[in-house]
């Protein structure tokens, strides 16, 4: 029931936000980490109580340099103390913008990673040779891999093992990992964003969606703090 909830979700999401999908993936990608970075910091500047954040960040300062001045242990000690105390207030206080931006994280990010990093289902339909489709943006196409020494996808005249990219549904996707089970098997793929000059032991040789996601949204989300005044 979960899953089914979870695939109509999913369905109605692409739905939406066909239009963006149906761009360039870099550019849908970056419409949506600098739109959902605004956001949250909409929502901060919104439900968060500045005021009191402020009061309490200078009470903390203040505590934090009477420590720092204070030539008896014991008041450097006791200061260090309520400067602490006030970090938990503060903490407090920011809970509710966290939270809420927590939740829109978990109906969001999930999809995000499913659209932009999807595991192919795929069937055998001979020995070695396992079909699935890939579905992006309103596109399919039909994947091939043959699993003799080793997995090989096959698209069209393309061909690419395990680290290696190929072209399909309009994008670059980069073969992360095929699993089998001996008559179904799991094809795990990462759309690719940017060229690496190197290969990391995680990432590849190319930043995936999650890397640039982050590579956008946080300058994003630091200007708009800047402008709503609460940087």
């Amino acid at each position: 029931m979960i899953s089914t909830m979870v695939s109509n979700l999913y369905a109605a999401y692409s739905t939406v936000f066909q239009p963006l999908l149906a761009l360039e993936h870099h550019i849908g990608l970056g419409i949506f980490a600098v739109t959902l970075a605004g956001f949250y910091s909409v929502i901060h500047w919104y439900i968060g109580d500045h005021e009191k954040i402020k009061r309490i960040e200078e009470r903390m300062n203040e505590h934090r340099s009477k420590a720092q001045a204070a030539e008896d242990e014991q008041k450097t000690a006791r200061h260090q103390k309520k400067a602490m105390s006030l970090q938990q207030k503060m903490m407090v206080v920011n809970f509710k913008p966290i939270l809420v931006i927590m939740l829109v994280s978990i109906l969001f990010f999930p999809w995000l990673r499913a659209t932009y990093s999807p595991t192919v289902s795929m069937n055998r339909t001979s020995n070695h040779t396992y079909r699935g489709s890939l579905n992006y943006a309103g596109r399919e196409d039909q994947l091939i891999v043959r699993d003799v020494s080793k997995p090989v996808l096959e698209l069209r005249d393309q061909k690419a093992e395990v680290g290696e990219s190929f072209y399909a549904v309009g994008s670059r996707w980069q073969v992360q990992k095929f699993k089998t089970d001996g008559r179904q098997a799991k094809l795990s793929l990462n759309a690719d964003f940017l060229d690496l000059p190197f290969s990391l032991p995680l990432a590849g040789s190319a930043i995936n969606w999650l890397g640039y996601y982050l590579l956008l949204s946080i300058p994003a989300s630091n200007l708009s703090r800047r402008l709503l005044g609460i940087a």
